[in-house]
């Protein structure tokens, strides 16, 4: 799913043009202390409303200079919680839309402390989510309901229906995977493998794609950000880019990205499912298998739409074969089925 942009050259000065921006998001994170804070103040939260008044002053700009049908996000939350820095996603969802833990408007003192009275549904056509999963994978457990991982985007949507039938926000709006990505090792000694990365790349993409809800699917980085100082600090920053620091290509990550594939195995059958970046529909695709160390033609597709493919296949000992497909000029990463 690639990030729609919409773009119209508008004049800009003297024989000079700019895109026009019709896509706008309200600030990052705003979940975290340190893109916002407080998160709490007095033991009450407090960010989410504060990040409401900043919502409703962007759409005010934004109606008021000629924006008023563009698409506006709000959210782009951190995907987990659970200290005094930071608060669950859905758990600032519902504060930000100013009702309890059982989806019931806050009324009186409650209300009235959090700035909820006479509350107006927020603007806004579009929900922000940076659903980075742990070390561990997409298959790592999130037991907190309030957190909303890769694997766990059904948490979000259930939310945003729940506040749409209460007119808190638009009905069934939908998601912007806006942040993605893992951090290698190397180069942070402290993350994920670097050889696993490529099979969560594209299994995590997969997960977003079979999401009707879901819009987009953004990467980030596409360059890791330097390594400085010395001991747990080095790595402080995100590791999370297609290429390191100095530029050069992690070689199968890169390819995962280019080219996401997904391969799931039960008993002799196979599902497969990749796409081309950028492709469009009608790029013919050839998954192989390797078999005797040697790769095999196992069968042909297309692209459809936005450049993905899925295709079902029978192979012998499918769960423990490797697999990748070739297409738009290159091959993808090799990877075994899940």
């Amino acid at each position: 799913m690639p990030l729609p942009l919409p773009l119209q050259a508008v004049p800009a000065g003297s024989g000079t043009t700019l895109p026009r921006v019709g896509l706008w998001s309200v600030w990052n994170e705003p979940n975290l202390g340190s893109w916002l804070r407080p998160q709490k103040r007095k033991g009450r939260p407090f960010a989410p409303h504060h990040y409401r008044k900043l919502v409703r002053k962007a759409a005010a700009a934004l109606r008021k200079t000629g924006h008023r049908g563009d698409t506006l996000l709000l959210g782009e939350l951190l995907p987990y919680g659970g200290n005094r820095n930071r608060m669950r996603p859905l758990h600032f969802l519902r504060e930000l839309a100013c009702v309890n833990r059982r989806y019931r408007p806050f009324r009186g003192k409650a209300a009235r402390k959090r700035g909820c009275k006479k509350f107006k549904r927020l603007p806004g056509n579009g929900f922000a989510i940076h659903p980075y999963t742990l070390a561990g994978g997409p298959g790592v457990r999130m037991r907190n309901r309030d957190d909303v991982t890769i694997s766990y985007l059904g948490r979000l949507t259930k939310a945003l229906n729940k506040l749409g039938k209460k007119r808190r926000l638009k009905k069934r709006m939908p998601v912007w995977v806006t942040e993605f990505g893992f951090q290698t090792n190397p180069p942070d000694i402290f993350q994920t493998s670097i050889k696993k990365v490529p099979r969560f790349l594209g299994w995590s993409e997969w997960l977003s794609y079979k999401k009707s809800r879901v819009r987009a699917h953004a990467q980030y980085l596409l360059t890791d950000e330097p390594a400085s100082g010395s001991g747990f600090g080095r790595y402080a920053g995100f590791q999370t880019g297609i290429r390191f620091a100095s530029g050069k290509k992690k070689k199968q990550v890169y390819r995962a990205y280019a080219r996401p594939f997904y391969v799931r195995a039960r008993g002799r059958k196979v599902k497969a499912w990749g796409g081309i970046r950028a492709a469009g529909s009608g790029k013919k695709v050839v998954v192989q298998v390797k078999r005797g160390g040697k790769w095999r033609k196992l069968g042909r597709t297309k692209t459809r739409r936005q450049g993905y493919f899925r295709k079902s296949f029978r192979v012998s000992k499918a769960s423990k074969r490797k697999y990748r497909f070739r297409g738009g000029g290159g091959t993808s990463a090799h990877l075994r089925p899940r």
